[in-house]
């Protein structure tokens, strides 16, 4: 048995399109199950995923809701109600492909070497995407990344992959391996608890190094994430960062105070390293950098110098969104007993979160 679990929060139209496309993809429906974990919808989820169910009855599609706040509800309630050898996490806003599903079916018998698996996560845009976002694709030993969209395409041929670029969207692991690394920490927790945000499949990926398991990439296994617009600016691209700096934080403390030295890598892939940005501020004051903006658009043959001096301006931004993200959880560490306790759990099978409280 093969189970797909999706969860999901107020994206009704984004989840039609996911399950249609999965399920016109399923030739053997008793082999596969689809498990959605509703986290709190308060849009036409249940209606949607209700008449989907109702008129493709020959599949086994289950519905949970858990409003518990945080993606890991979803993961992990999706996990206990699951029954699969093979576990696919894979977000509600993403299409898959056919190969990617006839792929998965053929994972029990074959890849036995390996604990995990993923493919290419190219995007879908819904409107065109700003000039800039391609300074923000960056090389490296396996192909292309931009971990602020989750999106990596590491081409045709199929290797071995560092365990940290199994990135949730599209995240294929065996259910003994689950297990025996402990499942995911926090994630996607909303913003009145963020002091309990965690690191999600980062703190999970690391484990599984420490214990030798492996990631394999295959091109078959590939899906189509979709980036709205809010996604294309930056507004967003400092949410992400101040987020990703709450991430970076808890898994420093696990490093510092559970893991100690042996972790072998921490987070390369995380936002092309932050905090250790050097720019220079003086480039970036406002009325500056206005001026420059202004002057170099009258001459076409600088539009790149244009472009480019705008991707410098939003990276300066989500510098400083990603430091104050980081002393946010840093801070909430050092002086809420109940987020110490939380950051130093052993695993979050239960996942439930602390009540809030200051002390």
């Amino acid at each position: 048995m093969i189970s797909i679990i999706i969860p999901t929060y107020n994206r009704a139209k984004n989840l039609k399109e996911n399950l249609y496309r999965l399920i016109s993809y399923i030739s053997n429906p008793g082999e596969i199950e689809i498990i959605i974990i509703d986290n709190g919808s308060s849009d036409n989820t249940f209606e949607v995923v209700e008449k989907i169910i109702k008129f493709h009855s020959e599949n086994i599609i289950k519905y949970i809701f858990d409003s518990e706040p945080g993606l890991l509800t979803g993961r992990h309630r999706g996990y206990n109600e699951s029954s699969g050898s093979i576990l696919a996490f894979i977000d509600d806003d993403i299409l898959v492909s056919e190969t990617w599903l006839i792929f998965l079916q053929n994972l029990k018998d074959h890849y036995l070497d390996f604990g995990f698996f993923t493919g290419p996560n190219l995007p879908f845009y819904n409107c065109y995407p700003p000039d800039w976002l391609k300074y923000f694709w960056k090389k490296n030993n396996h192909g292309i990344e931009c971990s602020w969209l989750s999106l990596l395409d590491f081409g045709t041929i199929s290797k071995e992959i560092p365990l940290n670029y199994i990135f949730g969207l599209n995240f294929i692991v065996r259910r003994d391996v689950f297990k025996a690394v402990g499942g995911f920490n926090p994630d996607n927790i909303s913003p009145e608890f963020q002091q309990f945000q965690g690191d999600g499949e980062t703190g999970l990926t690391i484990r599984a190094s420490l214990l030798g398991f492996k990631a394999f990439y295959d091109a078959r296994l590939l899906v189509m994430h979709q980036i709205t617009c809010e996604r294309l600016t930056k507004n967003y691209f400092g949410k992400r960062a101040y987020y990703q700096g709450v991430c970076d934080s808890f898994t420093s403390l696990k490093r510092q105070y559970k893991f100690e030295n042996k972790i072998s890598y921490f987070n390369s892939n995380s936002t092309n390293n932050l905090r250790n940005e050097k720019l220079k501020s003086w480039l970036f004051d406002k009325f500056l950098f206005t001026f420059i903006i202004d002057i170099l658009k009258k001459y076409s043959i600088l539009k790149e110098v244009v472009i480019y001096l705008m991707y410098l301006h939003i990276l300066n931004y989500t510098k400083k969104q990603y430091d104050s993200g980081f002393r946010f959880h840093q801070n909430a560490f050092y002086t809420n007993s109940l987020v110490r306790k939380w950051v130093l759990l052993d695993n979050y099978w239960e996942y439930k979160l602390p009540v809030k409280e200051k002390d």
